[in-house]
């Protein structure tokens, strides 16, 4: 014990300063509960055993906050591009059936356009043609009906877009 006043129930406690007290064994006490005085000039700890100082303490709360944050930004970084490359695939897929929807679309236009154009006729053979847009994409289709006899008929037709193709048989009776 080193100065007035001190006083200390623990043992192996060392105390310093006026007023010090010590209730806890093995310890060092500058001061009390009420009288609280800084350590001043400490070294740098080197041993796992030693204090460490502000300086360390600082440094060594920037390190980990800056890897911390390296991490996650990398992580972030990461989830960043896959969500793009996603977004990017979905968009794509999104314009791919967009474009199909228009090219059945114009398909369906086309054979309409076809059947309607030889279904005033009364010829026993008969070909039709028809066009058919729907938004950017274009169609052309092309039918034969035949009379079979005065109630039947028997007709093929088919259809084509730039990446699509469709065709039919159809087979007609009426009394």
């Amino acid at each position: 014990m080193l100065g007035n006043n001190v006083t200390t129930e623990a043992k192996n406690a060392v105390v310093l300063g006026n007023g010090s007290t010590s209730d806890r064994d093995n310890t060092v006490s500058v001061g009390s509960s009420t009288n609280q005085r800084q350590v001043t000039h400490v070294a740098a700890g080197t041993a796992d055993t030693d204090a460490v100082n502000v300086a360390q303490m600082n440094k060594s709360s920037s390190e980990t906050l800056s890897s911390a944050n390296s991490y996650t930004d990398t992580r972030f970084a990461g989830l960043e591009s896959t969500f793009k490359d996603y977004s990017l695939q979905t968009e794509r897929r999104f314009q791919e059936v967009d474009k199909r929807f228009d090219r059945q679309g114009a398909m369906s236009a086309a054979m309409m356009n076809m059947a309607t154009s030889t279904a005033g006729l009364r010829g026993q053979n008969r070909i039709g043609v028809g066009a058919g847009l729907q938004g950017a994409e274009q169609a052309v289709a092309v039918g034969y009906q035949r009379m079979i006899n005065e109630n039947t008929s028997l007709s093929i037709s088919g259809a084509l877009s730039k990446e699509e193709s469709s065709g039919g048989v159809g087979v007609g009776f009426s009394w």
